[in-house]
């Protein structure tokens, strides 16, 4: 069951069901081994009782899009922009979480329809870290060096990535 357990961690935020689940340890063992399907429903069960991961009735899919480019589902970004999409408004994430926009959340979150790259998405917060709509601070002084700005750009975009896909 590590292989199972291994496969549901890579997919993580995104699910798994049971007879794709199954098919990877096969893919991977070779061949199943006995009451596989009973293993794995003592896996999950275990897991949700221990409180070590969820389950979901509808699978979750959201992540990359296309060729690497991130995508929310289309009501996570209409939900945010009934109040506006700015920062201070809520969505959900696919796990119906709650999620309140900071800055780079509701600037970055009618972008990420699986339609642009990472690339892209930085290019969007280093324009507007430009105009002075965005900033970063160190030892809360503005960051200037253009280096130290891309490095924190990817930060700030993983970090909206993670809490909107998770």
């Amino acid at each position: 069951m590590k292989v199972a357990a291994y496969r549901l961690n890579e997919v993580w935020p995104r699910t798994q069901n049971l007879p794709a689940l199954l098919a990877y340890v096969e893919q991977q063992l070779g061949s199943l081994p006995p009451n596989a399907d009973a293993q794995l429903l003592d896996l999950f069960e275990h897991i949700v009782v221990s409180d070590f991961g969820r389950f979901r009735l509808s699978a979750v899919v959201g992540g990359p899009g296309a060729a690497g480019m991130p995508r929310v589902d289309p009501e996570v970004i209409a939900y945010a922009q009934l109040s506006g999409c700015i920062e201070g408004s809520v969505t959900f994430n696919p796990w119906h979480e709650s999620v309140t926009l900071d800055a780079f959340s509701a600037l970055l979150l009618p972008l990420l329809d699986g339609c642009h790259t990472q690339d892209e998405l930085l290019e969007v917060i280093a324009d507007a870290v430009a105009e002075g709509r965005l900033g970063f601070l160190r030892d809360d002084r503005p960051i200037t060096d253009r280096a130290e700005l891309g490095r924190v750009g990817v930060l700030h975009l993983h970090r909206v990535l993670e809490s909107l896909l998770a």
